[in-house]
Formats: C-alpha cells, sequence, structure tokens
C-alpha cells in the first residue's frame, strides 16, 4: 500500500527511461500478464487515493491504458502517456475511451497544465506515485 500523503503525493518506486523503453519488446506479453495476475495492489491503492471527481488527469507511464480506464470513470479528460510506442498501441487498441487521449511521449515533452490528478507509475514491481491538486 502507498506511503501515507504528504502535501498530496503518494510516493512508491521510479523507473529508468531505459526500463520504459524496453517494454517496446515484450508490450503484448506484458498486457496479457495483467489479464493473468490477480495479486493486483494498484486497483485497491488508486481506489484509496483518487477523487471522486475531477475535469483532468494525467497519467505518466500509462502502459497498456488499465489505470487510464479507471481515470476515465471518474474525470473528464485523461490524457495517458507513454515512452513505449507498442504500449501505447495496445491502450488505443485494447482500452480506448472517448474522454482518454493516449499518446507516445516523455514527461519533459508535455506542456499542458491544470491536472486535478496526476497518476505515474505502472503495475507489477515498478511502483507509483500520485499527485492530487484541491
Amino acid at each position: 500500500m502507498a506511503a501515507p500523503a504528504r502535501d498530496g503525493v503518494y510516493v512508491a518506486r521510479v523507473i529508468s527511461r531505459a526500463e520504459a523503453q524496453s517494454f517496446d519488446r515484450v508490450a503484448a506479453d506484458y498486457d496479457r500478464l495483467g489479464d493473468l495476475d490477480r495479486r493486483d495492489w494498484m486497483e485497491p491503492w488508486l481506489a484509496a487515493v483518487l477523487p471522486d471527481r475531477g475535469q483532468r488527469a494525467l497519467e505518466l507511464g500509462c502502459g497498456s491504458g488499465r489505470q487510464a480506464v479507471t481515470l476515465a470513470s471518474r474525470f473528464g479528460q485523461v490524457d495517458a502517456i507513454d515512452l513505449s510506442g507498442a504500449m501505447i498501441g495496445l491502450a488505443r487498441a485494447r482500452r480506448s475511451r472517448p474522454n482518454i487521449s493516449y499518446r507516445q511521449a516523455d514527461l519533459l515533452e508535455l506542456d499542458e497544465g491544470g491536472y486535478d490528478f496526476i497518476l505515474s507509475g505502472g503495475g507489477g514491481d515498478m511502483g507509483c506515485a500520485a499527485v492530487t491538486h484541491g
């Protein structure tokens, strides 16, 4: 479970750019593993830190879009980015929603602002962080 919030920030672990891009080679297998893995800690953690409703959310390192779908159920617009083009392709193909915009990008390439909630992370052992605005 997440460490206690400090100024609206929850942090578990950070991965490197090279680790994130390594998912290009195994994207489909990684997504299938997510379908099979029932030890998922992310959903209960995310439910505990999400606000009930919001206008805009940003997911950094969205992978194949599992958490973006959860965000889309509570936010009017979700911008979901990942360094892996293959993972973005899977997200668009398997978890498309009218209020989710998937894009291959780096955090440093973003120029937007005004998010109510920012999620950075992934499943498995990569960890995650969430920032709420409110």
